[in-house]
């Protein structure tokens, strides 16, 4: 399945959450959600409310940081969790 974002919503690749402390198996209540993953797709942009056009700034592949609490949407493609988050969730680009 293919997902293009609509706008300045970004789909997002979560890293994988730690789920164990050493040999200790957390259990799903005690796992902490990424808030760092990677950019599969994203939409073109958005306009203001002055009507200017404001292109997206993430691009395919960029390794993100998002907000914890961000309005997100889940989405499975080939048995992989996906998020769709609007752009100015992004906390930022990360480099290195």
């Amino acid at each position: 399945m293919q997902f293009k974002p609509l706008n300045d919503l970004v789909l997002i690749k979560p890293d994988q959450s730690a789920d164990r402390v050493g040999s200790i198996l957390l259990p799903e209540s005690a796992q902490t959600k990424s808030t760092t993953g990677t950019v599969v797709a994203v939409g073109h942009g958005k306009c203001t409310d002055s009507g200017t056009f404001v292109p997206t700034t993430v691009k395919l592949g960029d390794k993100v940081m998002y907000t914890k609490f961000s309005v997100t949407t889940e989405l499975v493609i080939e048995d992989v969790t996906h998020l769709v988050i609007p752009e100015g969730s992004i906390v930022g680009i990360i480099e290195g």
